[in-house]
């Protein structure tokens, strides 16, 4: 335990030192190591995150497809640890980040799967958090409410 404990220090101290020198590719492999030691070893879940999301952000520095390894990481833990909604927001999220950051519409597509496939499996029901809808102003205009559904349908 104490060889982990030490280890864990020193890819902490190079992590560090190879961020501030913007050597983002070793930094990330050092924050992804931790995590996983953190993870599997430690079972330090909430540690392991905040190292998977500190590699992911180095590897984005650079463009790295390493970033969704970390984001798959990310969910896992998410989904054993019972946060159900912010895995499935997630996978969303990572979804958008590998089309708009890394152009991978093969990986958007990955993502936006596994979280219909997290809220199937845990039959939650579909929330989306960048549309709101207001139903009260078709109450009256039922003309709108069609043309409107015909639109986006």
């Amino acid at each position: 335990m104490n060889e982990l404990i030490m280890e864990i220090k020193i890819l902490s101290a190079n992590a560090t030192k190879s961020k501030y020198a913007q050597m983002f590719e070793e930094a990330g492999k050092a924050y992804y190591d931790i995590a996983r030691r953190k993870e599997v070893y430690l079972r330090l879940y909430d540690e392991a995150l905040a190292h998977y999301e500190e590699a992911a952000r180095c590897y984005i520095q650079i463009k790295s497809s390493s970033a969704m390894d970390c984001y798959h990481r990310i969910i896992g833990i998410m989904v054993k640890d019972y946060r159900i909604d912010l895995a499935i927001y997630l996978c969303f999220e990572y979804g958008y980040t590998c089309r708009t950051i890394f152009g991978d519409l093969e990986k958007m597509e990955e993502f936006y799967k596994k979280g219909e496939e997290i809220r199937i499996e845990y039959q939650i029901l579909h929330k989306c958090v960048r549309t709101k809808s207001d139903l009260a102003k078709y109450k009256k205009d039922k003309k709108k409410a069609l043309s409107d559904y015909e639109r986006v349908f």
